[in-house]
């Protein structure tokens, strides 16, 4: 797997997923969602994206992402993730 690539996908996810608003990730706690990303015309990125409590329900907000090729990589994928305040503000940055 092209790890600066798959990293370069998996910060651009991230980054649309910290543009939401506390409100509706908090709508989609205990949800997994799973995408796939075109990395040419034959192959593609598995994208997998889990929202939870951090903690305790209400409170801070939990989101990891994970990505792979959907060869060996699928194992163990590459993981990044933030935790976002009930005030907005990402909590450890």
């Amino acid at each position: 797997m092209d790890t600066v690539a798959a990293q370069r996908v998996l910060d651009k996810w991230l980054a649309k997923l910290r543009a939401v608003p506390y409100r509706e990730l908090a709508a989609r706690v205990d949800s997994v969602t799973n995408d796939e990303i075109a990395r040419d015309s034959e192959r593609s990125w598995q994208l997998e994206t889990q929202v939870l409590w951090d903690d305790e329900p209400n409170g801070n907000i939990r989101v990891l992402a994970s990505i792979d090729d959907g060869g060996l990589r699928a194992f163990v994928p590459m993981t990044a993730g933030f935790v976002m305040a009930p005030s907005g503000e990402f909590v450890g940055e």
